[in-house]
C-alpha cells in the first residue's frame, strides 16, 4: 500500500471518530438529565436497601446541588434557601422515615440552556410508603427547576412548584 493512501485511509478513520465523538459526546442535555437520573436515583429507597447503599446516596446527593439552592414548594415546608447538606438532610429523615420511596419525573422539557444555566419544566412524582406499611404517600407535581453550572458541572439551583396536578 502506498503512502498516499495509507494517509487517506488515516484521515477518513480520523474523521469519523472525530464525527462519533461530536455527535455522541457528552452534551449539555445529557448532563442535565443525568442529573434528573441521579436525583432520582439517591432520593429513591428500595425495601432490602443495605446500610452501605444509603450511605453512599447520602454522600453523594449534595453533590448535585449549588451552593445555595431555592426552594418554592407549597404546601410543605421547605421554602427558602437551603445549602446542599441541608436538603441531603431533609431527604435523609424522609428516607428514614419510609420503607419504599420513589422520586420520578416525566414530560421533561428543557426551556432554557445556555452557557452557565438552564431552566427546565418537568412532571415530578414522589411516592411513597411509611416504615409501618399503613401509609402511602403519592404527591405529583409540576416543576420548574433551575441549574447552574459549577466547574463545569449542571447544579440545582432551585425548584419551584408550578401547579398541582389532580389525578
Amino acid at each position: 500500500m502506498s503512502l498516499k493512501k495509507i494517509l487517506l485511509l488515516a484521515a477518513v478513520v480520523l474523521i469519523c471518530v472525530l464525527s462519533y465523538l461530536f455527535f455522541t459526546g457528552d452534551s449539555d442535555k445529557n448532563r442535565i438529565l443525568k442529573q434528573l437520573r441521579l436525583l432520582s436515583e439517591y432520593v429513591g429507597k428500595s425495601p432490602d436497601e443495605k446500610a452501605l447503599k444509603t450511605l453512599y446516596k447520602a454522600q453523594q446527593l449534595p453533590g448535585l446541588f449549588a451552593p445555595e439552592c431555592d426552594l418554592e414548594l407549597e404546601g410543605t415546608h421547605l421554602t427558602g434557601t437551603f445549602s446542599p447538606e441541608e436538603l441531603a438532610s431533609h431527604v435523609a429523615r424522609a428516607r428514614t422515615n419510609t420503607s419504599k420511596l420513589s422520586l420520578t419525573f416525566a414530560d421533561i422539557n428543557i426551556v432554557e440552556i445556555n452557557e452557565n444555566s438552564a431552566k427546565l419544566v418537568f412532571t415530578a412524582t414522589l411516592k411513597g410508603k411509611s416504615n409501618s406499611g399503613k401509609d402511602e404517600l403519592s404527591e405529583t407535581r409540576e416543576i420548574e427547576a433551575t441549574m447552574k453550572k459549577h466547574d463545569g458541572k449542571f447544579l440545582f439551583s432551585g425548584f419551584k412548584c408550578v401547579k398541582v396536578l389532580e389525578h
